[in-house]
């Protein structure tokens, strides 16, 4: 009888090196053998059943996986729901974009209160100083300077050793003549060139506009009535509809951001949205291709599953 075909020792060897993490070595001084027969006794447990080798997967992955193939998506990220629903979200959409980047990316990024919880836990033990991030709308009226596209176009900069530029612009101007004269301002449009050749977009999806920050930092000088039951969220603060196209108000002629049609050129565009309120502004951007990779929470991400094209 062959040395291999004693069951007893095949046990103990891997009771050895599995339960105990003693090394092929040390097995090999222990049982009297050589340490390629230990190899050999470990090759053969996994071939007969004797040992099997279990990947606990993240339980998600299924969902993940299911959402990607219906919505054509190159990756879908699912994060449990908590009362920290915001905080989880910028971990992963952070992690996310860490292993993405490469050098000479230029990275544009929109403003809000899940962007900023990107940026507060974005840590990179790699510096990239060839890397450019900018910000791809103007600044929020009387909101927070923490979700200010500025500042969290600065602020990813210096988390991963990065440059930046950025847009001295307010979020809306008084109408369309002075939109266009903005837009046409060499400090401005220098900006806009840039998130056109951006190879990297990260940007978060606002709910029902009654629901958003930047809706009420401007309910005192803009009338919203033209986007009563039209508007199911925005990106980059321009108003969409439920197929993900822009609508045509007001505040989408006053805008100051990238065009929603250039931005979909940019290769890589990652959102960032979670919780209740955001499914159906999430389904929107889907619907008109506005994301490419989709950071969201599970109970958001059954629902887009459920739902009907």
């Amino acid at each position: 009888m062959s040395i291999l075909d004693d069951t007893r020792v095949m046990i103990k060897i891997c009771k050895l090196y599995y339960q105990q993490e003693l090394n092929q070595n040390k097995i090999a001084e222990i049982m009297g053998v050589s340490r390629p027969t230990v190899s050999k006794y470990l090759t053969l447990a996994k071939q007969k059943g004797i040992v099997e080798i279990k990947i606990n997967e993240n339980d998600l992955l299924e969902l993940e996986s299911q959402l990607e193939e219906k919505y054509g998506l190159e990756e879908v990220i699912c994060v449990k729901e908590t009362k920290h629903l915001k905080t989880k979200l910028g971990i992963a959409g952070s992690n996310y974009l860490v292993r993405k980047l490469c050098e000479d990316d230029i990275v544009a990024v929109s403003a809000g209160t899940t962007m900023d919880q990107v940026v507060k836990n974005t840590a990179s033990n790699n510096k990239f100083p060839s890397v450019l991030f900018v910000p791809l709308v103007g600044g929020m009226g009387n909101a927070s300077m923490d979700i200010h596209a500025n500042h969290i176009a600065d602020s990813f900069s210096k988390c991963v050793g990065a440059h930046n530029m950025l847009l001295h612009a307010p979020v809306v101007v008084d109408d369309i003549e002075s939109k266009h004269f903005m837009m046409n301002q060499k400090f401005v449009s220098k900006i806009t060139e840039k998130m056109k050749q951006a190879t990297i977009a990260v940007v978060g999806i606002g709910a029902n506009p009654e629901q958003s920050t930047m809706v009420a930092s401007y309910r005192d000088e803009l009338s919203f009535k033209d986007i009563k039951n039209k508007a199911i969220g925005d990106i980059m603060y321009n108003f969409i509809d439920e197929n993900g196209k822009k609508i045509d108000c007001e505040w989408n002629n006053r805008i100051i951001s990238l065009e929603i049609e250039e931005y979909k050129r940019i290769p890589l565009k990652i959102g960032i949205a979670g919780g209740k309120n955001k499914e159906k502004a999430i389904k929107a951007a889907l619907n008109n291709h506005l994301i490419d990779v989709l950071v969201t929470d599970e109970n958001t991400g059954m629902e887009l599953l459920e739902k009907r094209n």
